[in-house]
């Protein structure tokens, strides 16, 4: 079966048994949570080798997960485990976090930088969003540095790149084509 068509079934039933249970709110903190503790290379390196056996990795993220998420979280987390799929746990967060802002009318955005941003600027930039779309935003930040500078904004399907290493891509194509003749 397709990777991407089994972290959308395990999301689904979960927001499905979220709704039910009326914790949509609390299972979508869970799962930033969960995705934010997938980042940390021990929790990576766990999910992701064979070295581990299932109950090394139960009891592993029992220890981390169970005084921080909700009950039904830590169930789901540790039946994909048990199913030997945790390699798709993060991509099953990000799946559930997405279904959860659809559901709920929030506009998914990502501004990647090449260094920190004051928060200021973040919240600015939410409510120019919000007010331009009418929605709710959700905004994530990244930090790339292989941008350079400048910043690349996704909003959806749509992404904006006024990032210095694509512009002087840009300008390394032109100068290669000779299609700056035309412009001068």
């Amino acid at each position: 079966m397709n990777d991407s068509k089994i972290s959308v079934r395990y999301a689904k039933a979960f927001y499905s048994l979220c709704e039910d249970q009326k914790i949509l709110e609390a299972a979508k903190n869970d799962m930033t949570l969960f995705l934010e503790i997938c980042q940390m290379p021990e929790i990576k390196w766990l999910l992701n080798s064979p070295v581990f056996t299932v109950t090394d990795k139960v009891n592993a993220i029992k220890a981390v997960l169970s005084n921080q998420v909700n009950a039904a979280t830590l169930k789901l987390i540790l039946f994909v485990i048990e199913n030997k799929r945790d390699s798709y746990l993060p991509i099953i967060a990000r799946n559930y976090i997405g279904l959860y802002n659809k559901n709920k009318g929030i506009l998914q955005s990502k501004l990647i930088t090449a260094g920190e941003v004051d928060a200021t600027v973040i919240e600015k930039l939410k409510t120019f969003i919000r007010e331009k779309m009418k929605t709710e935003v959700s905004l994530e930040h990244e930090i790339k540095p292989e941008i350079l500078g400048g910043f690349v904004l996704r909003i959806e399907d749509t992404q904006i790149d006024a990032g210095v290493k694509s512009k002087l891509n840009q300008i390394r194509r032109a100068l290669t084509t000779g299609e700056y003749e035309n412009k001068i």
